[in-house]
Protein backbone atom coordinates (compact mmCIF):
# COMPACT_ATOMS: atom_id res chain seq x y z
CA UNK A 1 0.00 0.00 0.00
CA UNK A 2 1.39 3.36 -1.04
CA UNK A 3 2.92 5.59 1.80
CA UNK A 4 2.62 2.95 4.17
CA UNK A 5 6.42 2.03 6.04
CA UNK A 6 7.54 -0.86 7.76
CA UNK A 7 9.68 -0.91 10.74
CA UNK A 8 12.85 -1.42 8.29
CA UNK A 9 12.13 1.17 5.86
CA UNK A 10 12.06 3.43 8.60
CA UNK A 11 14.82 2.40 10.29
CA UNK A 12 16.43 2.60 7.10
CA UNK A 13 15.64 6.10 6.12
CA UNK A 14 15.25 8.11 9.55
CA UNK A 15 16.87 8.69 12.95
CA UNK A 16 15.88 6.10 15.77
CA UNK A 17 15.76 6.42 19.33
CA UNK A 18 16.65 4.25 21.92
CA UNK A 19 13.95 3.01 25.03
CA UNK A 20 14.98 4.94 28.37
CA UNK A 21 15.73 1.91 29.64
CA UNK A 22 18.22 0.53 27.08
CA UNK A 23 20.07 1.51 23.85
CA UNK A 24 17.58 -0.42 21.95
CA UNK A 25 15.16 0.87 19.32
CA UNK A 26 11.49 -0.22 20.00
CA UNK A 27 8.94 2.11 18.64
CA UNK A 28 9.38 6.17 16.84
CA UNK A 29 7.29 8.48 15.21
CA UNK A 30 7.97 9.22 11.77
CA UNK A 31 6.23 13.20 10.13
CA UNK A 32 6.49 12.23 6.44
CA UNK A 33 2.90 12.58 6.30
CA UNK A 34 2.86 16.00 7.80
CA UNK A 35 5.29 16.72 4.37
CA UNK A 36 2.93 15.13 2.17
CA UNK A 37 0.17 17.07 3.83
CA UNK A 38 1.79 20.43 3.75
CA UNK A 39 2.61 19.59 0.21
CA UNK A 40 -0.54 19.16 -0.63
CA UNK A 41 -2.22 22.23 0.97
CA UNK A 42 -0.01 24.52 -0.35
CA UNK A 43 1.34 25.33 3.01
CA UNK A 44 4.77 26.29 3.75
CA UNK A 45 7.37 26.27 6.25
CA UNK A 46 8.21 30.00 6.22
CA UNK A 47 4.32 30.05 6.69
CA UNK A 48 4.74 27.70 9.69
CA UNK A 49 6.65 29.45 11.11
CA UNK A 50 5.23 32.91 10.60
CA UNK A 51 1.79 31.28 12.48
CA UNK A 52 3.98 30.56 15.85
CA UNK A 53 5.66 27.07 14.91
CA UNK A 54 9.49 27.72 16.12
CA UNK A 55 12.38 27.19 13.45
CA UNK A 56 13.86 24.50 15.95
CA UNK A 57 10.50 22.87 15.87
CA UNK A 58 10.31 22.48 12.30
CA UNK A 59 13.98 21.40 12.22
CA UNK A 60 12.89 18.32 15.22
CA UNK A 61 10.33 17.64 12.68
CA UNK A 62 12.54 17.08 9.65
CA UNK A 63 14.89 15.22 11.71
CA UNK A 64 12.23 12.55 12.58
CA UNK A 65 12.61 13.70 16.53
CA UNK A 66 10.87 14.25 19.60
CA UNK A 67 8.55 17.25 19.61
CA UNK A 68 6.07 18.43 22.18
CA UNK A 69 2.77 17.54 22.46
CA UNK A 70 1.95 21.33 22.55
CA UNK A 71 3.81 21.45 19.29
CA UNK A 72 1.60 19.13 17.62
CA UNK A 73 -1.54 20.42 18.99
CA UNK A 74 -0.51 23.95 17.88
CA UNK A 75 0.79 22.24 13.84
CA UNK A 76 -2.74 20.58 14.03
CA UNK A 77 -5.04 23.75 14.68
CA UNK A 78 -2.57 25.69 12.15
CA UNK A 79 -3.18 23.26 10.03
CA UNK A 80 -7.01 22.24 10.90
CA UNK A 81 -5.83 18.15 10.47
CA UNK A 82 -5.92 15.51 12.65
CA UNK A 83 -2.81 14.26 14.25
CA UNK A 84 -3.05 11.03 12.42
CA UNK A 85 -2.87 12.93 9.10
CA UNK A 86 0.73 14.49 9.64
CA UNK A 87 1.57 11.56 11.76
CA UNK A 88 2.88 8.03 11.82
CA UNK A 89 3.69 5.78 15.15
CA UNK A 90 5.89 2.77 13.71
CA UNK A 91 6.51 -0.12 16.35
CA UNK A 92 9.48 -1.92 15.97
CA UNK A 93 10.12 -5.55 16.83
CA UNK A 94 13.22 -5.93 19.23
CA UNK A 95 15.05 -8.87 20.33
CA UNK A 96 16.46 -8.84 23.53
CA UNK A 97 20.09 -8.29 23.66
CA UNK A 98 21.85 -9.71 26.76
Amino acid sequence: MKGTLSGTDVKSRHFAFGCHACDRVCEMIVYDKLWDYLKEHGVSQYRLNLMGLSHATLTRLKRNQPVSTESLDKLCNILDCRIEDIVTHVKNDVQNAQ
